[in-house]
């Protein structure tokens, strides 16, 4: 029940999201994206079953701070951490380590890449992200869109602080 509500939430940020940056008038430009961003990504992972069918298993709540440049580059804004569906501890680490990200100037739409290093029981997950459909608001300080990384598919919304 909690993944449904989350992906509910996060489905209505992106497409009110998406409505607002296009219905209002507004220009962006690289610079927007210059900062501290909080990424909040809801993930579920791929799976195959023995049929090879695939389907979305295990749902995992990660928050990642990130830098990024006047270039566009991403950095490590610091350490951030992964939950469990449900749960209250974290159960791991991460890490930005890198990517680029660029941004549509007339419809705010943030694409690019964003590597990371995930730290799992003492497993180490080199993991790239692709932000795909990502949109800024008009006040320039949320992005919200969709994800797809080496692990998994998910949603996505960053915060500029």
């Amino acid at each position: 029940m909690k993944r449904k509500i989350v992906i509910f939430i996060m489905a209505c940020t992106f497409i009110f999201g998406s409505f607002a940056s296009k219905s209002m008038a507004a220009t962006y430009s690289l610079t927007n994206l210059v900062g501290t961003w909080y990424i909040t990504l809801g993930a579920s992972e791929m799976e195959e079953n023995s049929s090879g069918d695939r389907y979305v298993g295990e749902y995992t709540l990660f928050f990642i701070p990130i830098k990024i440049s006047s270039t566009g580059v991403v950095s490590s804004g610091g350490t951030g951490y992964a939950y469990e569906e449900g749960g209250t501890s974290a159960i791991g680490t991460i890490k930005a380590t890198g990517g680029t990200l660029k941004i549509s100037t007339t419809t705010g739409v943030v694409s690019g890449t964003i590597k990371t290093l995930f730290i799992l029981n003492s497993t180490t997950y080199n993991t790239t992200t692709t932000m795909r459909y990502g949109v800024m608001n008009t006040s320039k300080n949320i992005i919200s869109g969709l994800m797809m990384s080496t692990y998994s598919i998910g949603t996505f919304t960053a915060t500029k602080r």
